[in-house]
């Protein structure tokens, strides 16, 4: 194979180079809810694939015993998982596991390779990531059908464009080495969050902070007091955007899946026109404007889907906000508390307050903004919240400074995929 060439599936299949590939058990095989269990085998739905990686801390989980009693859908270490119902196109490689498998659930399809001396399966990942195929997959899926579905027989139909394996190997490379600078800054923002946390927890909680003798009034230290949301801050709802008017491209819109726990992302965006803008102009976001989503789970799923997620926004530029995500605005004045109140918030205490007193509509949780101002704060002196903005000052920057080079090694990537894939840009 010296030659670019195009296979389909059910050519790849037939000439040994992969396994048929393979879903989840259907019909009554399908494991329960009343057979989740704490811990065991991983059982992996298509919300666990986000951005190029699985959950397998968050997800469901089934006992070895369980697993043994289904046909099908028993996926191995490098195994690729295509998502192909609903959500269709998500991808991830099944890292090395501590377990003998992970069991997948009829929306997720894993590609097995068999032969690596002709596929790589990292290239196969990224094959599967690139637009020429997630436009052919949602061609197929939707024909047809009111709701984006391509089961395994359909599959075998798609296309896959092979190039000699030492191409293959030196895209993955260079695809990879840019993933794994963003996971790395990932990983550093994570351990810079867990700091400002154990920070908080440390000053405002356990009241270890620098100079205080450990004297308490009606359980605070002198000169604090407790107080009320609203106090602090002025809600700002967002606005209710049709879906008429969003665009390709624009001005973009943060809407509720753009903010998770102490970071916004600025993937999958909506965008508006600018005249649009121009009549939106009050629901500008502004640089430090903390973020609320007022809707989401209560505790399905990861903290990523909960309701009453709490983010500062870093980012420059012009960014409208959608209904149901709220701004907590300070004024000037109140410039110290814009650290404390979004680690504060985002605290386990916090979000446990705005999961169990939301209230449901239609599977949903929602919070209200007569909630989030009667939620419940202490407020220390300023001179207090000075000293604790310079030490968590430099964390803050920090991380959005990964943030920002995030971005831009995901832009790099996203535009060198297809150009790789098509061989638009050439590799040795």
């Amino acid at each position: 194979m010296n030659a670019w060439k195009t296979y389909n599936v059910k050519e790849l299949v037939e000439i040994g180079i992969i396994e048929r590939p393979m879903d989840g058990n259907h019909g009554e095989i399908h494991p329960k809810g009343s057979d989740f269990t704490e811990a065991g085998i991983p059982f992996i739905m298509a919300t666990d694939i986000m951005n190029g990686k699985i959950d397998l801390h968050n997800c469901k989980f089934i006992s070895v015993e369980q697993s043994r009693k289904l046909r099908k859908g028993f996926s191995l270490s490098k195994d690729v998982l295509l998502t192909h119902k609903a959500s269709i196109g998500r991808t991830a490689i099944v890292p090395e596991l501590d377990t003998d498998y992970i069991m997948l659930t009829p929306q997720v399809t894993y590609y097995r390779v068999l032969d690596k001396s002709v596929l790589n399966h990292k290239y196969l990942k990224y094959y599967f990531d690139s637009s020429l195929f997630q436009q052919t997959l949602s061609s197929y899926a939707n024909s047809g059908s009111t709701r984006a579905y391509i089961g395994i027989t359909e599959q075998l139909n798609l296309p896959i464009i092979l190039p000699p394996i030492k191409v293959q190997d030196r895209i993955a490379s260079i695809l990879s080495s840019l993933d794994d600078k963003i996971e790395l800054n990932l990983q550093m923002n994570k351990t810079l969050e867990s700091i400002a946390q154990a920070i908080i927890k440390e000053w405002f909680v356990d009241f270890r902070f620098p100079g205080f003798d450990g004297e308490l009034e009606d359980g605070i230290p002198k000169g604090w007091r407790k107080g009320k949301l609203a106090e602090i801050v002025e809600i700002k709802n967002g606005y209710a955007f049709k879906g008429t008017d969003f665009m390709e491209e624009g001005i973009p819109v943060i809407k509720i899946k753009n903010v998770k726990p102490n970071k916004i992302l600025l993937k999958e965006l909506s965008y508006v026109s600018h005249e649009m803008s121009i009549k939106t102009q009050r629901f500008r976001i502004n640089h430090e404007d903390i973020l609320i989503t007022m809707s989401g789970n209560r505790i399905d799923g990861g903290k990523d889907t909960w309701v009453g997620k709490v983010a500062i926004f870093m980012r420059d530029g012009e960014f409208l906000l959608n209904q149901r995500v709220s701004i907590l605005r300070l004024d000037k004045s109140r410039k110290f508390f814009k650290y404390y109140l979004a680690i504060l918030l985002s605290s386990d205490t916090y979000q446990d307050y705005f999961i169990k007193n939301a209230t449901s509509s239609g599977g949903q949780a929602n919070i209200s903004p007569d909630l989030v101002n009667n939620t419940d704060i202490l407020i220390p002196p300023t001179a207090i919240l000075g000293l604790y903005h310079k030490v968590i000052e430099p964390i803050f920057n920090k991380i959005s400074a990964n943030d920002n080079e995030i971005d831009t090694l995901s832009s790099l990537r996203d535009t060198l995929l297809p150009k790789l894939m098509t061989g638009k840009i050439r590799v040795a």
